[in-house]
């Protein structure tokens, strides 16, 4: 990703039916772009990190945790693509760096989103 123009990633998630494959592509995004794309945020529990789920990202699985596998099952439209910045994705988990760097941005990340969405889970 390129610091100097501010960017992070974006989740396109593909519309389908809640028991459908999860599957969605990861774009780069300058929150330097005028007119910045409608998106939203997501904030909600990790929960326990040991449970594992799997979405496909650019048609390949990526092992998530099971809250984001679930969240993203609720969050998406059965119709249409839905743009979404959620952190477990969009910061690239394994780099330490890329952590710090999208830390430093979340307070831009949500303040420019068009909503932020709230999942506390299922119960």
């Amino acid at each position: 990703l390129d610091h100097a123009g501010k960017e992070t990633r974006l989740l396109a998630v593909e519309p389908g039916l809640p028991d459908d494959d999860i599957r969605c592509r990861l774009t780069p995004l300058s929150l330097l772009r005028t007119p910045l794309p409608s998106y939203e945020t997501i904030s909600y529990v990790w929960g326990d990190s040991s449970v594992r789920g799997s979405v496909l990202v650019n048609e390949q699985p990526l092992d998530v945790p099971a809250s984001t596998e679930h969240v993203l099952r609720r969050m998406r439209d059965a119709q249409q693509v839905r743009v979404l910045w959620i952190d477990s994705i969009c910061i690239d988990q394994g780099d330490k760096d890329d952590r710090n760097y999208q830390v430093a941005l979340m307070c831009d990340i949500y303040s420019r989103a068009t909503q932020c969405l709230v999942w506390i889970g299922e119960e």
